[in-house]
C-alpha cells in the first residue's frame, strides 16, 4: 500500500516538474497565442518552410473557429516547432 502511494506521488511530482517547461514552449491555442505565432512566422525568412508554417497557422485558426481545441493545439505546435528549425536551404539561394 505504501509503495503504491509513493509511486503515485513520484508520478505526480515528475508531471509537475516537466509540465512548466513544455507549457513555456507552446503558447496555447487562443487568439493571442495564434497572433504571437503568426507574428513570429511573418518575421522568418521566405521559403518553403515559411509557407508550411503559414498553412499550419491557417489550419489552427480554422480549428479555433470551429471549437476544435485539440486540432488547433496540434497545428500550433507544428508551426512553433517549424519556426525553431533551421531553414532547409542556405539563405543565399
Amino acid at each position: 500500500m505504501k509503495i503504491g502511494i509513493f509511486a503515485a506521488t513520484m508520478v505526480a511530482a515528475s508531471a509537475l516538474a516537466f509540465g512548466p517547461a513544455s507549457a513555456k514552449m507552446m503558447m496555447g491555442c487562443s487568439s493571442q497565442g495564434l497572433a504571437k505565432t503568426e507574428a513570429a512566422v511573418e518575421g522568418s525568412a521566405d521559403g518553403p518552410q515559411k509557407v508550411m508554417m503559414q498553412k499550419e497557422i491557417g489550419q489552427a485558426n480554422t480549428d479555433l473557429s470551429n471549437g476544435n481545441m485539440r486540432g488547433c493545439a496540434m497545428h500550433m505546435g507544428r508551426a512553433e516547432k517549424m519556426s525553431m528549425m533551421k531553414p532547409a536551404y542556405p539563405s543565399g539561394m
